[in-house]
């Protein structure tokens, strides 16, 4: 729980950007980032920089997830985001596993819950 004088923010994009001290688009990269898992980080990024076309499913996520308040809507968008991923059918997302975590997201989430106002 926050202490009553930690800040608060309503969006989990303006709690992510306080926590990683981001601004702008910065949160698009900072974000994708953090939603891979650790193991998978060591390819994924650099295959990012080079082919950023292959990853814009992740960053529309990054943006629909930015806007979500409660941990309900951002596991909605997170369910989303695997059924889109295996109905892409892209050897690079199901297959190489080039993309982001739906745990490792979940767990972003939910570090960064005592950062984030519930909806009233």
């Amino acid at each position: 729980m926050p202490s009553s004088s930690q800040q608060r923010f309503s969006t989990f994009r303006e709690a992510f950007c306080h926590a990683f001290g981001c601004e702008g688009d910065g949160y698009y990269r900072r974000a994708f980032v953090a939603g891979v898992s650790p193991w998978r980080r060591i390819y994924v990024v650099p295959a990012f920089w080079i082919f950023p076309s292959l990853f814009e499913m992740d960053l529309h996520i990054i943006d629909y997830l930015g806007d979500t308040r409660t941990k309900s809507e951002f596991s909605g968008v997170v369910d989303e985001f695997h059924k889109a991923i295996s109905v892409s059918k892209g050897i690079s997302k199901t297959t190489l596993g080039l993309r982001m975590s739906g745990a490792t997201l979940v767990a972003l989430r939910d570090r960064l819950d005592p950062l984030i106002t519930p909806r009233a």
